[in-house]
């Protein structure tokens, strides 16, 4: 009789395994530093303090060192690269060429890591390869519906993209699953100022600014609801304590200019000049388009290599050129190169 129970018994594992897992689950083994740091660094990747971001590339540059065939941190260490190369801690060409390489690095190890395909349609989507960074995210999304980077990503392309009420539902989920991650509210901030929903936007950024002390980049983002709004002098003040640095330096030039502090204005437009790379023909369209120079702005914007037509659309700097007859022009020769 026992032996009975025992052949039933295991043929009701056998035939759970294939009716409730499929496949059984897949695992390898860890290196536990490796794994702690990877952890260590997402925690501050989404805290985003002052100081967190140097941090992060730190931890994932030991985490691929101690484990070369773990696949998160070669995921992390890509967002982390092109971040830096944005703000200009390292040569944006070089930054951009190693957040491709590490993502492509983490889905040969993985395909089916949702936070490495997240990083490579990333990478894609600074390539201008809109069909690939779609397709990409659609992949991690199928793979893990309810993580938080998976639903915040997924808000970041559909903001771009112009769909603001969609952005905020995802990004609000993000938050929902993730209620002490900064950067969730962060971008949920950013979503409610494209949507010119900016009192909600500033609730959103003092919710960030309660879990990441982040005086800067709070002010930052309350300066360009008030830029967007057009009172400059509040923007002025909200910049006060902000640096001039290569991510800032955009809003200073504008708020600068709209207060009629001319000479100051200039004065940032040189430093400008000199540190925008890639990014200077939109920096300075977005300036000269914050003025009502339209002329100039199109010129600038003509000299555009670096950002694509997700990038330009529906960013709230280039807000007066819409009606101009020569924004949709430009917006299809940005499809055109892509394709080219």
């Amino acid at each position: 009789i026992f032996q009975i129970q025992d052949d039933i018994a295991a043929a009701v594992v056998d035939e759970l395994k294939i009716t409730l897992l499929d496949d059984a689950p897949r695992s390898q083994p860890i290196d536990t530093e490796a794994y702690a740091l990877v952890l260590q660094a997402r925690s501050y990747w989404n805290r985003r303090a002052p100081g967190d971001e140097e941090k992060v590339l730190e931890m994932y540059q030991q985490a691929v060192e101690l484990a070369p065939d773990y696949a998160p941190a070669w995921a992390g260490l890509s967002v982390a690269y092109a971040v830096h190369a944005r703000k200009g801690r390292m040569d944006l060409e070089e930054g951009q060429r190693l957040a491709r390489e590490t993502a492509e690095k983490a889905v040969e190890l993985d395909p089916d890591s949702a936070h490495a395909l997240v990083r490579m349609s990333q990478a894609l989507a600074r390539a201008g390869d809109e069909d690939g960074t779609r397709a990409a995210l659609q992949r991690a999304y199928e793979l893990e519906p309810d993580d938080p980077l998976v639903l915040g990503v997924m808000s970041v392309q559909l903001r771009t993209a112009g769909e603001f009420d969609k952005a905020i539902e995802y990004i609000e989920r993000a938050e929902t699953i993730d209620p002490l991650g900064a950067i969730w509210p962060s971008n949920r901030g950013i979503a409610l100022t494209m949507a010119e929903r900016f009192d909600e936007a500033e609730q959103a950024f003092a919710r960030a600014l309660e879990l990441n002390g982040n005086v800067q980049s709070n002010n930052q983002a309350l300066a360009d609801i008030h830029i967007f709004q057009g009172n400059y002098h509040k923007a002025v003040e909200a910049l006060r304590d902000v640096p001039v640095a290569r991510e800032w330096s955009i809003r200073h030039a504008i708020a600068e200019y709209g207060v009629g502090n001319v000479e100051k204005a200039e004065e940032i437009i040189e430093y400008i000049e000199e540190t925008a790379d890639q990014f200077l023909g939109t920096s300075m369209a977005a300036i000269y388009a914050a003025r009502g120079e339209n002329d100039l702005a199109f010129e600038w914007l003509a000299k555009n290599n670096a950002v694509p037509r997700q990038g330009i659309e529906f960013n709230l700097f280039y807000k007066n050129l819409r009606d101009d007859p020569r924004w949709l022009p430009y917006l299809e020769s940005l499809d055109e190169t892509v394709q080219e």
